[in-house]
């Protein structure tokens, strides 16, 4: 499975014209083509909405983000994340490595799941042991 990242969800949304997004939709796209399971979280959903209210053109972003989350899917809330959320958030602390809870959530989702996570927040989530990275 893979998990996207805010950061990919961010650059999805920035124009046609951007680079970025061209990268970001070609990445999608390969990734659709080799029937690799998919999605965001309801964490990442969260964050992009707080972008929204922050937004000048909050009609034109909110469209945006429904329309990616319309061809992205989102993993919603499952008990079993607060063992593994607890675990991961501890471990880092203790290390004196913490990133930020949102992150540490996406990394604990992402490791119940094992998943992949597509991001550019290489500094905070390479911190997290066996969580595989992709940067877009």
């Amino acid at each position: 499975m893979i998990i996207f990242d805010s950061t990919f969800l961010i650059d999805l949304m920035k124009s046609p014209n951007n680079s970025k997004h061209e990268t970001c939709y070609s990445l999608l796209d390969e990734i659709q083509k080799t029937g690799e399971p998919y999605a965001t979280t309801f964490v990442n959903v969260l964050e992009m909405n707080k972008g929204v209210y922050k937004s000048n053109d909050k009609k034109k972003t909110k469209r945006n983000l429904d329309e990616i989350l319309n061809i992205i899917p989102v993993l919603d809330f499952n008990n079993d994340y607060y063992e593994q959320y607890g675990y991961l958030s501890a471990f880092l602390e203790r290390k004196g490595t913490p990133i930020g809870k949102f992150d540490e959530l996406i990394a604990a989702i992402a490791l119940y799941h094992g998943a992949q996570v597509v991001t550019n927040n290489i500094s905070d989530f390479s911190r997290v042991p066996n969580l595989e990275i992709i940067s877009h």
